[in-house]
């Protein structure tokens, strides 16, 4: 039918995470934007979703803050590649999630992560526990379909209104 539609989307994308909740802004509905993704970003939503789901069962229940982010909202919200030169947030594409844990504090969580990932419990190309003043979260994300990586760990703090990214060998 050419056109794809929001319908076209399963309710959930694994199962605990709706596609509503992997696609919901406060920024964008704050501002009436949509932010609804395009239907050939599903397999990258199922594997990010995947993912997610992995870390529910190892750091028990989190709190999603973003998943899917059109780059309208990416912008909105200040994410990586609202300015020239920068390299698009994985959001864009449905591969990554920013994450808190509710069930411990953020550090541990993270830590314990990251000691599944070096045992091969877990398996993301990307992990960072971002720190913008008294907010953290942990964004998690897959590689692109095919890309041969080496998983990265890293902290972020923002400095003079930039994120300042450092490598994470572990507690």
């Amino acid at each position: 039918r050419g056109e794809w539609q929001v319908s076209d989307w399963p309710e959930y994308i694994s199962s605990s995470i709706s596609y509503a909740d992997a696609t919901h802004s406060d920024k964008a509905k704050t501002l009436g934007v949509t932010n609804d993704a395009p239907i050939q970003l599903r397999p990258n939503a199922l594997r990010i979703a995947e993912l997610c789901e992995q870390v529910f069962a190892l750091i028990g229940k989190c709190h999603l803050n973003s998943m899917y982010r059109s780059l309208t909202v990416n912008v909105l919200v200040g994410g990586s590649g609202s300015k020239p030169g920068e390299k698009v947030s994985a959001h864009c594409d449905f591969r990554a999630a920013d994450l808190r844990p509710l069930e411990m504090p953020i550090q541990d969580a993270f830590e314990k992560l990251f000691q599944a990932q070096k045992t091969k419990q877990l398996n993301y190309q990307k992990m960072i526990l971002e720190t913008d003043g008294n907010a953290h979260w942990v964004h998690i994300q897959v590689e692109p379909k095919g890309v041969i990586y080496t998983p990265q760990t890293m902290l972020a703090n923002r400095v003079n209104g930039k994120m300042v990214y450092t490598p994470y060998g572990g507690m």
